[in-house]
């Protein structure tokens, strides 16, 4: 899913989120666990914190999720604390 914003899925019909659990489900994350290999790979970017920093301090590292894993713990998150709060 090259390419694919964050911004594009806040604008995601009702219809794409109803489709999104049961993908989850073939991939047998929901009850095995089994996860893409690529949610195991995390890439950095290093950001300058000022012009031409010379030294690694100088830098912020970003990471960069897959967005999928994202919107994934963000729904385990909110799954969690719905059934704790009941």
């Amino acid at each position: 899913m090259v390419g694919l914003t964050a911004e594009v899925l806040k604008h995601a019909p009702t219809e794409f989120w109803e489709h999104l659990l049961p993908v989850y489900n073939d991939i047998n994350i929901l009850f095995h666990g089994a996860v893409p290999r690529s949610w195991f790979c995390t890439l950095f970017n290093m950001l300058p914190k000022k012009m031409r920093p010379k030294e690694i301090a100088g830098f912020r590292p970003i990471a960069n999720i897959r967005l999928f894993y994202k919107v994934f713990a963000c729904h385990m998150c909110c799954f969690g604390q719905n059934r704790t709060s009941a």
